[in-house]
C-alpha cells in the first residue's frame, strides 16, 4: 500500500512539474508586434522638394498658357504645438511674393498650422469648411464656399506626366444679383494632387463671368 501512494505522489510531482515547465514556455514566447501602417503621401513635404509650374489662362473654355513659370518648395521643418510641421513656400496668382504655409502630414490628411484640414485621401463626404461673403452695407449674401474632396483616383495629364489624382476642391455658389432676381451659380476651384508627388493642377474658381486662370506641373524634384 505504501508503494503505491508513494508512487502515485511521484506521478503528481511529475505531472506538475512538467504542466509547471509547458506553462512557462508559452508566457515565454516573444510576441512580434505587427508592423506599422504606412500611409501614402499626397504632400511630399520635405525640405529641398520643389516643384515648377506653368500658369494658364481660360477664356470661354478655351484654355491658353502663359510664360509664366511658378515654383513652391520646402525650406525646413519646424515644431508647433509639439508637432512636426513644414515650411512650404508658394505664390498667389496675383502676387509674385513668396509667403509660407506650414503643414504636415496626419494620417490620410494634410493639414495647416491652425488645424485645417486642406487634403483627404479618404473622406469624400464631409464638408470641412464652410463660409460666406456677404455684400455691404445691405448684408447680403454674395456668396456661399464649400470645401470637400472630389473625383477620387481622376486621370490627369499635365506637362509633367500622367497622375491618379483627387481634387481639393472649392465649390462657389454665387448669388444673383440683385438677389431673388435668378438662378444660383456654382463655380469650383480645383487643387489636385497625386500620391508622392502632390500638388500637380490648381486652377482659380473665377476672375469673370468667361475667364479663369490656373497653374500645372511642368518639373518637380522629390527627395
Amino acid at each position: 500500500m505504501k508503494k503505491l501512494v508513494t508512487l502515485f505522489i511521484l506521478l503528481m510531482g511529475t505531472t506538475l512539474i512538467s504542466f509547471c515547465k509547458k506553462k512557462k514556455t508559452e508566457t515565454n514566447e516573444t510576441i512580434t508586434d505587427p508592423p506599422p501602417v504606412v500611409y501614402p503621401s499626397y504632400s511630399a513635404l520635405k525640405p529641398g522638394n520643389y516643384w515648377i509650374y506653368q500658369r494658364f489662362t481660360i477664356s470661354s473654355g478655351v484654355t491658353s498658357d502663359s510664360n509664366q513659370f511658378d515654383s513652391c518648395f520646402v525650406s525646413k521643418d519646424t515644431l508647433i504645438r509639439g508637432q512636426t510641421y513644414f515650411k512650404y513656400h508658394t505664390k498667389t496668382f496675383t502676387s509674385n511674393s513668396y509667403y509660407p504655409i506650414c503643414l504636415r502630414d496626419s494620417l490620410h490628411y494634410i493639414i495647416d498650422a491652425k488645424g485645417n484640414i486642406m487634403f483627404s485621401s479618404v473622406d469624400f463626404t464631409t464638408v470641412f469648411r464652410t463660409s460666406f461673403v456677404l455684400n455691404t452695407p445691405s448684408a447680403d449674401t454674395l456668396y456661399k464656399s464649400e470645401f470637400k474632396m472630389a473625383e477620387k483616383d481622376l486621370l490627369l495629364s499635365v506637362p509633367a506626366g500622367t497622375f491618379f489624382t483627387s481634387n481639393a476642391r472649392e465649390s462657389f455658389f454665387i448669388q444673383p444679383s440683385p438677389p431673388g432676381t435668378g438662378t444660383v451659380t456654382i463655380k469650383y476651384g480645383h487643387s489636385r494632387y497625386a500620391k508622392e508627388v502632390g500638388l500637380i493642377y490648381s486652377s482659380l474658381p473665377y476672375l469673370s463671368a468667361d475667364v479663369n486662370a490656373g497653374k500645372k506641373l511642368v518639373r518637380y524634384h522629390i527627395n
